[in-house]
């Protein structure tokens, strides 16, 4: 009797196993598989979809990877702060003929820094991401140091000017942006006009005293870097296109003009 219950058993289990070994079947008999979600058509595009397409912040549309690290870098409307940190001379353009006698050896030079902070915009005018309108208004302070010295004239008499410059003024700049629509680069023209708010040469005050211009003009040539989503670097030349001073501010020089290059950093807010 024990020798058949473990026949009976040893049966039971093989038929049991041989059972779970066949493959499954559907009541009319047709056989059952089973496939596992990463085996379906359906998953697999979707992998291959997910590896190969991306989606493009400018234009909201698939593209293929390809494509994106060739995509077009925007030139979209925008506002921010703008500050800039620059480097200057001020120097007169040489003597007045008629004064050859009287000159002195030296024509005056003023050597010193800028710094600015304000608002700038961005408006787009190109259709494919290549024009705009760059504007700004900006608040202006210079430090400038008298590296050489010129003469000016006081109660008839010729004074060795050594003093030096320290001005603020309002700097409104215009500029026409080039690029092209996959650069991250653009290359700006333009000119700025700069409204003069205090002057000073040492404790003299020259806006007061008529003798700095009431307003002077640059040209601007520069390039742009955008550097990420809300922020570009701007370097920039500025050459003045008129005289910082009237003609009773120095004796025997003329044509008091400036030039400079400018760093600049621009956050954009959209």
């Amino acid at each position: 009797m024990k020798h058949l219950c473990c026949c009976l058993f040893l049966f039971l289990t093989v038929f049991s196993f041989a059972e779970d070994s066949l493959p499954e079947r559907t009541l009319e008999g047709y056989r059952i598989i089973r496939i596992r979600p990463e085996e379906t058509k359906a998953y697999k595009d979707s992998v291959y979809h997910a590896q190969h397409y991306v989606m493009d912040s400018v234009t909201h549309t698939e593209i293929t990877v390809e494509e994106a690290k060739m995509r077009v870098v925007p030139l979209d409307w925008n506002l921010g702060l703008g500050v800039t940190l620059g480097y200057m001379d001020l120097a007169s353009a040489g003597y007045e003929i008629q004064d050859y006698r009287e000159r002195s050896d030296t024509t005056g030079k003023f050597n010193g820094i800028s710094f600015s902070v304000g608002i700038v915009a961005q408006i787009p005018i190109g259709v494919y991401n290549d024009v705009a309108l760059r504007l700004g208004v900006l608040y202006e302070y210079s430090f400038s140091k008298n590296s050489e010295s010129f003469l000016r004239r006081e109660k008839d008499e010729l004074v060795e000017e050594r003093r030096d410059l320290e001005q603020t003024r309002l700097a409104i700049p215009m500029l026409l942006a080039f690029k092209g629509a996959r650069w991250n680069v653009m290359f700006d023209i333009g000119a700025q006009i700069n409204i003069p708010l205090t002057a000073s040469l040492g404790s003299e005050n020259l806006i007061k005293k008529n003798l700095r211009s009431s307003v002077d003009y640059d040209l601007i040539f520069g390039m742009c870097v955008i550097l990420a989503d809300h922020f570009n670097l701007d370097l920039r030349w500025n050459v003045q296109m008129s005289e910082s001073f009237n003609k009773d501010f120095a004796a025997h020089v003329y044509n008091f003009h400036s030039v400079g290059i400018v760093l600049g950093v621009s956050y954009l807010l959209f």
